[in-house]
């Protein structure tokens, strides 16, 4: 099996953009779909991001932004993947307590599609990745995870339209896979999601096709039951909590159309139709807004966000439309989280873009009223600009020959800035007790003048504050 190359990247750490908001990221480029979890289970939501491949840029990978807590994210490692890494999600993949970051990608040459897993072993960086192979000739659309033959251990599920199949590896608990195992579909499958629809402690598979396909997994494989209703995405949950998993359903065109299939239990499912809206939407999305334990269906459109709110009895309020104020375009893929420690799900998004100096992740903080606002709801202390950490960035990394490093500071400054090879020592003095000025500030970085390899920046602040990036000199 080929092993993808992972490289360190540094370039890109966030900026705020708007004023003194908190809500509006810059990120690496093509930054695609997001994931929020406890990364370093400090007792608040992180976000992870996956970037596609751009061949205009040269880059894609994987960005973790680090919570401080209140809703404030600082961008803590930012990873190269050989040819992106763009449907980003995280669980727990190994023996460790850690939630673990995995997404499809692909190598060229041979042409193979890969489960790709950053194990985490609660370290600040992330630094390897473990590559399983799930497909070697059409690309994989499709992937999530779940306990599929209930041994306390998450696999991972996924579904390629183009091939029709779907499948799986099963995880032997220590952080490797089986080989994948396939079935074919008789259409195109246009999602695919786990739970345990019977109680019995697997998780079971729902597939969106021209019908809803389930598959109940069992000690001798999987009972196939169809539910005969066109779905272009599914999501599984306890809409009407009532202790089990139902099944929600988008669907339409020109319209959104949207249904409940609530569980009755010995594999029935009882159909309620939502009140169809325009225009149409997709990315179908299910969180609680307001605390009564009755997820909101959520879906977006390229502008907006609708909310239908869950009023119990499988019935739903007309969708209140959300949209962002800060960047008109939603990216591909959004969810939900509670950055700031309010008690309430915030909203997150992405835009793509190969263009580095316009925002590509925001954040919609809630209120717990129905507001969804730009600033984090908890009541924090600004801390002192002078012990802010600053955006030291260096582009393009890896580099070749020339480079630009790049930093930012909140007030005029006494700084020291120094290329460290590898083994700890000093190679290059870039700048040393200067006085300068707040703002943003740019240096030459003439990397062809050294060895290749892997070198730090170290940018010291006022003899109190450092903050170290790593590159790659090529």
């Amino acid at each position: 099996m080929k092993r993808i190359l992972l490289l360190i990247i540094s370039c890109i750490l966030f900026a705020f953009t708007i004023g003194d908001s908190k809500s509006i990221y810059t990120l690496p480029l093509q930054a695609y779909s997001v994931y929020s979890e406890d990364i370093d289970l400090d007792g608040d939501n992180d976000i992870v991001v996956g970037h596609k491949y751009s061949s205009q840029t040269g880059w894609g990978g994987v960005s973790i932004l680090e919570n401080d807590g209140n809703g404030y994210l600082q961008l803590t490692d930012s990873l190269f993947v050989e040819n992106g890494y763009p449907f980003v999600h995280c669980d727990n993949l190994d023996n460790n307590e850690y939630p673990d970051i995995f997404s499809i990608h692909v190598t060229a040459n041979p042409y193979t599609v890969f489960a790709g897993i950053i194990y985490n072993y609660g370290e600040v960086q992330f630094d390897s990745i473990k590559s399983f192979i799930i497909n070697y000739d059409e690309m994989v659309d499709y992937i999530t995870s779940g306990d599929v033959n209930g041994d306390g251990f998450n696999d991972i599920v996924f579904a390629a339209n183009t091939d029709k199949i779907w499948g799986m590896i099963y995880n032997n608990g220590t952080g490797n896979f089986s080989a994948p195992e396939y079935s074919n579909l008789e259409s195109w499958p246009t999602d695919i999601n786990c739970a345990d629809l019977n109680g019995d402690g697997k998780d079971d598979v729902v597939i969106a096709c021209t019908h809803i396909k389930i598959y109940y997994a069992n000690d001798t494989g999987f009972q196939y039951q169809e539910i005969p209703e066109i779905a272009l995405e599914t999501e599984l949950a306890d809409a009407d909590n009532d202790g089990d998993i139902d099944i929600v359903v988008i669907a339409g065109f020109i319209t959104t159309q949207l249904s409940i299939y609530e569980n009755m239990g010995n594999q029935n499912f009882v159909h309620h139709s939502i009140a169809p809206y325009q225009p149409q939407s997709g990315e179908l999305r299910l969180s609680d807004f307001n605390n009564d334990s009755l997820p909101e269906i959520i879906t977006g459109s390229l502008s907006d966000f609708y909310i239908s709110y869950n009023t119990g009895n499988n019935t739903y309020s007309p969708p209140q439309i959300l949209t962002p104020t800060s960047f008109g375009e939603l990216g591909r893929h959004y969810c939900f989280s509670d950055i700031d420690n309010n008690g309430y799900n915030d909203v997150i998004f992405t835009r793509g873009g190969v263009n580095f100096y316009i925002p590509n992740l925001e954040i919609l903080f809630n209120d717990g009223n129905g507001n969804f606002v730009e600033d984090p709801i908890t009541n924090i202390e600004i801390p002192n600009p002078k012990y802010r950490k600053i955006n030291l960035k260096c582009f393009p990394n890896p580099v070749h020959s020339f480079a630009t490093v790049e930093f930012e500071l909140a007030v005029s400054s006494i700084i020291n800035m120094v290329l460290i090879d590898f083994s700890g020592k000093p190679v290059k003095q870039l700048l040393n007790g200067e006085l300068i000025p707040s703002g943003l500030h740019t240096i030459p970085l003439e990397a062809g003048k050294f060895p290749k390899g892997v070198y730090f920046i170290k940018l010291e602040i006022n003899k109190t504050l450092s903050q170290s990036i790593k590159i790659i000199i090529n």
